[in-house]
């Protein structure tokens, strides 16, 4: 099941709603980026795996943030499947 939400702070109200596995974060959303989003969710909800997706900045850029890996856009499905796979098997 996917739940969506339009931003960063609409995925922090979601949260305690949902069991979550797993959230993918863009970088860029309103109201909150994907990095602040992340300092966010690390400091209430540590157990959660994120992966970054980002068209603008690379995984290098966001590498302090603990992002459990990272999506270039535009970003194919067998990618995006296989890096969702690895994540949720760790």
């Amino acid at each position: 099941m996917v739940v969506e939400a339009q931003s960063g702070a609409e995925t922090l109200r979601i949260i305690p709603e949902e069991r979550l596995d797993l959230i993918i974060a863009d970088m860029r959303m309103p109201e909150m980026d994907g990095c602040t989003l992340m300092r966010n969710l690390r400091s209430k909800f540590y157990g959660v795996p994120v992966l970054a997706v980002s068209g603008s900045l690379g995984a290098e850029d966001l590498s302090g943030y603990g992002f459990d890996g990272f999506i270039d856009k535009p970003m194919g499905l067998d990618q995006l499947e296989a890096l969702v796979e690895v994540t949720l098997q760790k």
